[in-house]
């Protein structure tokens, strides 16, 4: 028995993220329970992403994540890219 149940999650791009992906926000589909590098090279691959997918961090819910995370229909996912500067 699969328990790879499938939800919509909300997600939110800033900064260079928004630039690539040329998007605010987005609906997506993936699985419920999921490891965050998983969640986000599917993000990327699907949103273009790639240039800057090793310096991004997720925030699901306005928390920061990593590791295993178990999301629920209508989370806000937040793609967050390493913001340089002085």
């Amino acid at each position: 028995m699969s328990f790879d149940k499938e939800v919509k999650v909300s997600l939110l791009f800033f900064a260079k993220a928004r630039e690539l992906s040329g998007l605010t926000s987005a609906i997506f589909v993936t699985e419920q329970q999921i490891k965050v590098s998983e969640l986000l090279n599917k993000i990327s691959k699907k949103f273009s992403l790639d240039p800057i997918k090793d310096s991004c961090v997720i925030a699901i819910n306005e928390s920061y994540c990593e590791n295993l995370v178990s999301l629920q229909e209508g989370d806000e996912v937040a793609i967050i890219p390493a913001i340089s500067g002085g």
